[in-house]
């Protein structure tokens, strides 16, 4: 599962959005099923999205910055990062603490390294 950013939302949703004009919480979930979303987050977008100056509907890239600088947004795509079965330190992270692992989580650090919690069945 990737994560969900601003410029992958924004990249799935604009044609929708400008064809439609407005989206809705259903066009939203078929959209973002791939992602786990509270029902009080996926209408926080439609909200946010619907209310969209004008400006931000002239392209991709403008819809994109949109939601980048909207704060509403952005508080909802980081619950979104925090609450899957991945941790990510960007490149510039250097410690993790405390991280919950368990079946299959994964620890993401930078670009090059994966460590993956072990097996349970495997005995050192």
């Amino acid at each position: 599962m990737e994560f969900l950013s601003a410029a992958i939302l924004g990249g799935m949703i604009y044609d929708g959005v400008k064809y439609f004009g407005k989206v809705t919480y259903d066009f939203l979930k078929d959209k973002l099923r791939k992602w786990k979303m509270r029902d009080e987050d996926l209408r926080i977008l439609e909200i946010e999205i619907n209310n969209a100056p004008e400006s931000a509907m002239e392209n991709e890239e403008k819809f994109e910055e949109y939601l980048k600088q909207n704060k509403n947004i952005e508080r909802v795509l980081e619950q979104i990062k925090n609450n899957g079965d991945y941790i990510v330190a960007n490149d510039n992270s250097t410690v993790i603490t405390n991280p919950t692992m368990n079946g299959n989580s994964k620890i993401i650090m930078g670009n090059n390294i994966e460590v993956k919690e072990d097996d349970k069945s495997k005995k050192d």
